[in-house]
């Protein structure tokens, strides 16, 4: 994953159901997702979505979503961490169905039908689409809902839970407007770092807004994720918070992005310190690590990190130590 990447502006929208917006599957709006269309414009296929949650153990939040695409995905979410757990491989739909099944690798499975239970209402259209808005039809589920997490971090069982069914026509929209402010964001710094190892990736990044832009309680915007795939489930962990411009801490009088230190809240833990030297030589020092569900703590810096930083009037990038050595030419012994 290219930290720089994560800092551009995003050009998809997720399109998430009224109460449920913290799981979504197969429903991104995304122009490469919509097929060909024609200079300015993009063409979004019909889909239908049916989601719903259930409580778990340890005051966790499991929510469920399959849509017509075949995406099946169950999220589980306590405070500001959630992991998902969603199967590679996509399921074939012949017609639209109004069962939800799915497993996630033996840590949870789902075999509901959905029964609609009162009156439709219809959303306002996407302003950047000539199509309809999405039509949410409420209901229940019924059947079996199981999960277990590793180390039996939170489990539920249930067979029954309020739902909703969301389908949206398909649509023609233009580019330029994706559900996001004219006026992008401020930032006075951004920080990124990245590892990859063994079939494990990590992924911090810090974005400093701008005075003025955010409360000063949300000045600071952090995100750290970890991905791993055993078997055919791709597991997605991700912990969100937003702090103080306290806890980015930046060099008063510099004129480049030469030092940062980072402090961010619960469930982090610990500090960490970017630092490059006039012969540009950067260190990513600390013990800063973040609690996620499932898995014991991970640590988010070190000398094995690709890090991009970009502050005040600059930015510097370097790839990490095994990147490095991919593109390292092999000397002759000649």
């Amino acid at each position: 994953m290219n930290a720089r990447s994560r800092f551009e502006p995003a050009r998809c929208r997720l399109s998430v159901g009224v109460g449920l917006a913290f799981v979504v599957a197969g429903a991104v709006l995304c122009p490469a997702a919509a097929g060909a269309g024609h200079p300015g414009h993009y063409f979004l296929r019909s889909y239908r979505a049916i989601r719903f949650r259930v409580h778990g153990s340890h005051g966790y939040v499991i929510g469920v979503a399959e849509a017509s695409r075949g995406r099946f995905a169950m999220t589980v979410r306590r405070g500001p961490a959630t992991a998902e757990y969603e199967p590679r491989a996509v399921q074939s739909r012949s017609e639209p169905r109004f069962e939800v099944r799915g497993d996630v690798g033996g840590l949870g499975s789902v075999d509901v039908h959905f029964h609609p239970r009162g009156r439709a209402r219809q959303l306002a259209r996407y302003s950047w689409c000539s199509g309809p808005g999405p039509t949410i039809q409420p209901g229940i589920v019924r059947g079996e809902i199981r999960f277990r997490g590793e180390h039996d971090y939170t489990r539920a069982v249930a067979h029954f839970a309020r739902a909703e069914l969301e389908i949206l026509p398909g649509q023609r929209c233009h580019y330029g407007e994706t559900g996001h402010s004219k006026h992008p964001p401020r930032y006075t710094a951004t920080f990124g770092a990245d590892r990859e190892s063994e079939g494990f990736g990590t992924h911090f990044e810090a974005l400093r807004f701008a005075p003025g832009s955010r409360p000063p309680a949300r000045r600071v915007f952090y995100e750290a994720t970890v991905y791993e795939q055993p078997g055919s489930v791709l597991i997605t962990r991700r912990i969100r918070r937003a702090a103080t411009a306290s806890t980015f801490s930046l060099p008063r009088f510099a004129v480049a992005p030469e030092t940062a230190v980072i402090r961010p809240p619960a469930p982090f833990t610990g500090t960490a310190t970017f630092a490059r030297t006039p012969e540009s030589t950067f260190s990513w020092t600390g013990d800063l690590a973040a609690n996620f569900p499932g898995i014991d703590p991970v640590a988010l810096s070190g000398p094995a990190f690709r890090q991009h930083f970009c502050a005040l009037r600059g930015c510097i990038d370097q790839e990490s130590p095994e990147e490095r050595e991919l593109t390292t030419p092999v000397r002759s012994s000649r």
